[in-house]
């Protein structure tokens, strides 16, 4: 299992064994993360799986495709370092890293 933790809009950090190869949009749903929706499912068609990623993991994650990259123009309160949950692979590289969740609309 890989530990990562999710820092929630209140600045809780909520840590989640996860395991490997599954999304960490897939590994914040199932320990009940709220703010990660996935409502398309892992598509990346909607970003309501938003976070933001720590330099640490931007190392080690794929750059973004062309499709999250797109959609990532259009989630609430972008930066350098927005991702679609959805799209990033949890893997023993991203053990203890922090993803925050973007504050709401």
């Amino acid at each position: 299992m890989v530990s990562i933790i999710f820092k929630d809009r209140s600045g809780a950090l909520i840590q989640t064994d996860a395991r490997a190869g599954i999304s960490v949009m897939e590994a914040a749903r199932e320990r009940g993360i709220s703010g990660i929706a996935g409502d398309c499912g892992g598509e990346a068609t909607c970003g309501t799986c938003h976070v933001y990623v720590p330099e640490a993991a931007a190392v080690v994650l794929p750059e973004p495709t062309d499709i999250e990259a797109q959609m990532l123009e259009f989630v609430f309160n972008p930066s350098s370092q927005s991702r679609l949950s959805c799209q990033l692979v949890v893997s023993e590289e991203l053990d203890g890293m922090i993803f925050e969740l973007p504050a709401s609309e």
